[in-house]
């Protein structure tokens, strides 16, 4: 009997550390298969990671973001968030300080333009077609060129690309022109000699030689840089007004029109002959005011409604979109609001006009978002002391100065003297 139960007791034992056995091997089986899953590091991301641990870090010092950012503990998307956020907490506290010289007949302003290389030459174009040339390293330098006179009104306006005493404009008046700021006639390169017919957009591309306007009808008309008409008839490109034309920096090949077709659409300039010829369109519930490519790197396209949505498309499917609610709405008697880019980084910078139905006890002043997200980032505060709605932002080539205009007047933001 005593043998039995020893029997069976040994029988017990073994069963229970065969099971053990089992056990232990499938753990090892999966941990040998959980080693395997796992990449292997290389050495300096090992040593990266190992010294990481006893190194201080604060999201609001950037030094500290570029050495995690160059041993690759910190990723490319989220380097470029908190760079994002501190161009916004820096601009949000820029001076305000007016232009010490101004129009010569006041009118609303229409159209704000720095020039691409020189950071202190600003533009500024006027309901009556004057043009201020703004030097604001040397205001006593700037010049004015003649108003044109009622319903004269500039729709955009470019630099010269090797010359910075000349402008490309177009106005309400049906006419493309290449002003000489030096005092000498502006050379007219096309006249519509219609009161129906006028120009509401202009771009240029240096690389191609080209000047591009857009009518209130939907058509597009192509120069040369001394004036020659490089198409017979203009392309009809969308069904109503084109309130917006412009190059692609990245390829000069790529084109972009915005109208109050509620369309967006972009274009092979090679193949550009009707609207079938679209690369993509872009729907919206409105119609638009202006559609701006990135100049950070041109992957982003921000568009600019005529009441209350920013979109910021990105390619090079465009399919990727934000939205960010905003209102902006459009009123006769006030310069279209449009939304721009800071040439650095994608920040976007734009007016804001309140409406109680948007948002309750809302404020005017200057909003910054971020490009990436459609976060709200700052408002410029030196903005809220303001009185008017802002219609016009754009900051210069460099990105240390920005300006704006508000009815007549035009001001800058800058850094503050004591930063």
């Amino acid at each position: 009997r005593r043998n039995a139960a020893k029997n069976k007791s040994d029988a017990r034992k073994r069963r229970e550390k065969s099971k053990l056995l089992s056990d232990n091997g499938l753990f090892d089986i999966e941990n040998r298969q959980t080693k395997e899953k796992k990449p292997k590091k290389s050495k300096k991301q090992a040593v990266s990671e190992e010294t990481s641990r006893y190194l201080p870090f604060r999201e609001t010092n950037l030094l500290h973001y570029l050495d995690s950012f160059a041993r690759g503990v910190c990723h490319c998307a989220k380097f470029r968030q908190r760079c994002v956020g501190m161009i916004g907490e820096e601009v949000s506290g820029w001076d305000l300080s007016p232009l010490q010289k101004g129009l010569v007949q006041q009118a609303r302003i229409t159209c704000l333009c720095w020039h691409p290389q020189k950071p202190h030459l600003l533009a500024v174009g006027s309901k009556a077609g004057e043009i201020l040339l703004y030097n604001s390293a040397s205001p006593d330098a700037s010049v004015n060129t003649p108003p044109l006179g009622s319903g004269a009104s500039i729709a955009a306006m470019k630099f010269h690309w090797e010359n910075p005493g000349q402008m490309y404009s177009a106005n309400l008046l049906g006419t493309v022109m290449l002003h000489h700021l030096d005092g000498h006639n502006p050379d007219v390169y096309w006249d519509t000699n219609s009161v129906e017919v006028w120009f509401t957009a202009l771009d240029i591309c240096p690389r191609r030689t080209m000047v591009l306007a857009g009518d209130n009808v939907g058509k597009v008309y192509a120069f040369s840089a001394d004036g020659q008409r490089l198409w017979s008839i203009p392309r009809r490109l969308h069904k109503g007004k084109v309130k917006h034309v412009e190059f692609s920096l990245r390829d000069p090949n790529l084109l972009v029109t915005a109208s109050v077709d509620h369309t967006v659409k972009l274009w092979d300039v090679r193949r550009l002959s009707c609207p079938t010829d679209a690369l993509h369109t872009l729907h919206h519930h409105k119609g638009l005011n202006s559609a701006y490519f990135s100049p950070s790197d041109g992957c982003s396209l921000l568009v600019t409604d005529q009441h209350s949505e920013l979109r910021v498309y990105r390619g090079p499917t465009w399919k990727d979109v934000t939205s960010i609610p905003h209102p902006h709405r459009q009123f006769q008697h006030l310069t279209a609001i449009q939304a721009s880019w800071y040439p650095l980084e994608d920040v976007v910078v734009v007016g804001r006009y309140p409406e109680e139905k948007f948002l309750k006890n809302d404020v005017r002043g200057i909003d910054l978002y971020c490009g990436h997200t459609g976060k709200l980032l700052h408002k410029i505060k030196a903005s809220l002391s303001v009185k008017g709605i802002f219609s016009l932002n754009s900051f210069n080539c460099t990105g240390d100065k920005l300006a704006s205009c508000t009815g007549q007047g035009v001001v800058l933001f800058h850094p503050s003297k004591e930063g």
